[in-house]
């Protein structure tokens, strides 16, 4: 089986801080070059969607190997259902949002 480039390790609402949460794992050993992550959450249909790159300021693409958890403030964050995280065209993941 091929190891992901990036994979979604969590996804979750936060209903403390009404965020929503997406924790993104990195593979150590796929020399893959990423220079910009797209987020997008859905409940029923696509709800809205986030880009990170390194050249964003201070949202940043996690290193080989590296762990990195995102914050996302989305309108009604309790009702999204999935995220979906691509690299250009290319599907990374996907994974069900769930309580965190």
């Amino acid at each position: 089986e091929l190891n992901p480039v990036v994979e979604i390790e969590k996804a979750c609402y936060n209903s403390e801080t009404k965020n929503n949460e997406v924790t993104l794992k990195r593979s150590a050993t796929q020399d893959i070059f990423i220079n910009e992550i797209k987020f997008v959450f859905y409940s029923s249909i696509p709800e809205s969607a986030f880009s990170c790159s390194n050249s964003c300021g201070d949202c940043t693409i996690p290193e080989k190997g590296q762990t990195k958890t995102y914050f996302f403030a989305n309108n009604n964050p309790e009702n999204l259902k999935s995220v979906e995280v691509y690299s250009g065209e290319c599907e990374l993941d996907t994974k069900n949002i769930v309580e965190c």
